[in-house]
């Protein structure tokens, strides 16, 4: 395992890793996280199969911009999450929705 800083030619090198279908280990506010492109089936298997995993059991899904949220989750009450997101994001909140059908259903079965 290779540990990386945070400079421009380590994150060139995380995203051609997770292109090739490998999960990275990336620290978050509060843990550490097995990480994936959430378009790359064989990296997201690979998530499963480290874990020891069922496919029952939903993965998290970490979005680039708070906003983004609508594009991957649904609520009834939108005017709630974005007040939330625009409160508490980036940081230590984990905010758990509906899933949308649109994007990749390994990542998230609920």
């Amino acid at each position: 395992m290779e540990i990386l800083n945070d400079s421009v030619k380590s994150f060139e090198k995380l995203y051609l890793q997770l292109q090739d279908g490998f999960p990275v280990i990336v620290p978050t506010d509060t843990n550490y996280n097995l990480c994936s492109l959430p378009n790359n089936d064989l990296c997201i298997d690979k998530i499963f199969e480290y874990k020891k995993r069922s496919k029952d059991k939903p993965l998290s899904l970490f979005i680039d911009k708070p906003e983004d949220w609508k594009l991957y989750g649904d609520n009834q009450n939108t005017e709630i999450v974005d007040k939330l997101v625009e409160i508490f994001w980036p940081g230590p909140l984990n905010i758990i929705l509906k899933n949308k059908t649109s994007y990749n259903y390994m990542l998230n079965n609920s």
